[in-house]
């Protein structure tokens, strides 16, 4: 056996060993963690499903939620020929198991496909199989794969998004251009938050090939996936007279004026908010969930486009009328979207009644929220990345560095916009990539500042 075969091997194994050791934590988990986390957007997931089975056409082109996900969780139950049963039914138990379980796997899928792009961009075998030992045992990211929400699966699609970012910096071609923007129509109707990630992430090739051939084909390929979105908005505001993605994003965006105590003095002349808000102030002050609000003022508020179409343009008057206030309480937010973890306490761990695992699971995570501030690096890193791309000719690995700072940047910036809490769970699917590009990023700079150093002796 030659040292080449000799070497491969030996990773063949260390990787497979890896994998195992990932595969065992979700397995032991999953076994001792308890009832599976079915919180009310699960439910409302559900409902689309149900939907889909009456009424496909208003289920897909929905005002409350994208299709994306109840589809996932629709093909799960056709494919192991579990009945679509009524909410907390035995058989919707029995589905939703199954869910879990393909989520898993969809996981460990990620987690191989991430372990390859990071050894395509060029990072050494020990690096990139370190990697993926950390990202396999980050309980931050698995406990998701047992909840019946779509972080998990958005983590691998992220994953698979970047995968084909690095394949065309390799090499353009029309057919990786098509299924970048097939897989940027998937995130978009899973995760609607990232209805425009492709105008953060494409025109980083643009400034990498820099050349008339692959700038006219990346605004092409935005303008041809802008064509869904925008397709879809059309279909809402004929099917539901409501011009928009879905009211998920308005009442999310009421939660940040809640939660930040933001000036509504602009929105008065929508006066059911304006006085509601105001009133509810005065007696919920301290109340910031704006469920709750909703549910104060009317519990069959959701079923009322008219009013809900009402909040939509209450919130765009506030941001308008007060951007400042309303940029305050982003940049505020900022320390708590990066270390929040709070949610995720509530995913399994505590109800785990095993003592010796239970004490594992939670060292296991102590150690991944203790890590988190790590992420703080990420801005320099980011900033000083894109400068060094856009003074550097042609550099593939600051491109791939720069796309994963991108994804990320994007995320975060638009999370803070549309989220007033559960940041843990909001920048969950961009999480192995920040790990990555932070990581990364240091390594770079230490070797910029030693190029430095050694150019000045």
């Amino acid at each position: 056996m030659s040292k080449i075969q000799k070497d491969t091997l030996f990773w063949g194994v260390i990787f497979i060993i890896i994998l195992a050791a990932a595969f065992l934590l979700r397995y032991f988990y999953l076994k001792n963690a308890g009832e599976l986390l079915t919180p009310p957007d699960s439910t409302g997931y559900y409902e689309r499903v149900e939907e889909f089975t009456t009424s496909p056409l208003t289920a897909f082109f929905s005002e409350y939620r994208t299709p994306g996900y109840p589809l996932f969780i629709l093909s799960v139950f056709r494919l192991t020929g579990i009945p679509i049963a009524p909410i907390w039914s035995p058989a919707f138990f029995r589905g939703l198991e199954a869910v879990v379980l393909t989520q898993t796997f969809i996981g460990m899928g990620g987690l191989i496909l991430l372990t390859y792009m990071c050894l395509r961009a060029g990072i050494a075998k020990p690096t990139s199989y370190l990697y993926a030992l950390f990202t396999g045992a980050n309980i931050l990211l698995f406990t998701w794969e047992r909840s019946i929400l779509g972080e998990s699966l958005s983590t691998t699609l992220v994953i698979l998004y970047s995968y084909l970012f690095l394949q065309l910096l390799h090499k353009e071609t029309i057919g990786k251009y098509v299924l970048f923007t097939f897989i940027s129509i998937i995130l978009f109707l899973v995760r609607p938050i990232f209805i425009v990630l492709p105008f953060a992430v494409l025109p980083i090739l643009a400034i990498y090939y820099r050349n008339r051939t692959t700038t006219k084909n990346v605004i092409f390929f935005l303008l041809l996936y802008l064509l869904f979105p925008l397709t879809y908005m059309g279909a809402n505001t004929i099917l539901h007279r409501y011009t928009g993605v879905n009211h998920i994003n308005d009442i999310n965006v009421l939660g940040r004026i809640l939660a930040h105590d933001l000036p509504i003095n602009s929105a008065k002349d929508i006066p059911y908010f304006y006085n509601n808000v105001s009133s509810f102030r005065t007696n919920h002050g301290d109340t910031q969930m704006p469920y709750i609000f909703l549910n104060y003022i009317d519990p069959t508020i959701y079923g009322n486009t008219l009013r809900l179409n009402q909040l939509q343009k209450f919130d765009g008057q506030i941001i308008l009328g007060a951007p400042l206030p309303f940029f305050e309480s982003v940049i505020t937010d900022v320390p708590t979207m990066l270390t929040h973890t709070d949610f995720t306490d509530i995913t399994g761990v505590q109800s785990i009644r095993n003592p010796t695992v239970r004490s594992f699971y939670q060292k296991l995570f102590t150690f991944y929220h203790m890590i988190k501030p790590v992420t703080f690096l990420f801005l320099p890193l980011f900033l000083f990345i894109f400068l060094k791309l856009v003074l550097t000719k042609r550099n593939k690995w600051l491109a791939f560095l720069t796309c994963l700072g991108g994804i990320t940047m994007y995320q975060i910036v638009v999370a803070l916009v549309f989220g007033y809490a559960e940041f843990d769970r909001l920048i969950i699917p961009i999480e192995p990539l920040l790990y990555l590009f932070c990581f990364a990023g240091v390594w770079e700079l230490v070797q910029t500042l030693k190029q430095c150093i050694y150019r000045t002796r």
